[in-house]
């Protein structure tokens, strides 16, 4: 093989490793640095994600299928006809609409204590991550209580919310 064409060949096999090693793990990480509320040494699981649709401002639902509960935050309810409840809360639609103007049709990672996986209703509880307009990385349950769209709703088993300090301003 001539030295340009083997040239070639490495240029070509180096791009090939970075946009499929490189590039995807860098899409997974979470700078857990910057959020000391969450208790990382607790056992969880990390998976990216996309939101296809949000169901309020504490509840999405991602490609999967699966419906993911929000932890350590609790957003006022919106409507739910099918569920019997005609009325929903003051501040109900507003914090769907902060959610779905976040969220909808982002690549997100999920964070999932291995413990405390399901609620009653068979929803996944976990943490979003996911980037912000500037490329900002964001606990979406934090902003959620930071913007005043929710409030911190933790109970004994939410393990990865560090009670402490989780929703401190």
């Amino acid at each position: 093989m001539n030295y340009e064409l083997r040239n070639f060949v490495t240029k070509l096999l180096v791009l090939v490793i970075l946009i499929f090693c490189v590039v995807p793990l860098r899409c997974e990480k979470i700078k857990t640095k910057k959020y000391p509320f969450i208790d990382w040494n607790v056992s969880h699981t990390i998976e990216k994600a996309k939101v296809e649709y949000v169901l309020d401002g504490d509840t999405v639902r991602i490609t999967d299928g699966r419906v993911i509960r929000l932890l350590g935050v609790n957003a006022p309810e919106v409507a739910h006809p099918i569920h019997s409840k005609l009325c929903g809360e003051s501040g109900g639609e507003e914090a769907k609409s902060y959610a779905t103007g976040e969220l909808l049709g982002k690549k997100v990672i999920l964070v999932v204590g291995k413990k405390n996986t399901k609620d009653i209703y068979g929803r996944t509880l976990g943490l979003i991550f996911y980037n912000d307009e500037n490329g900002d990385q964001k606990c979406f349950n934090w902003e959620l209580i930071k913007t005043g769209h929710g409030e911190v709703y933790i109970f004994s088993d939410d393990r990865l919310c560090v009670e402490d300090v989780w929703g401190e301003k």
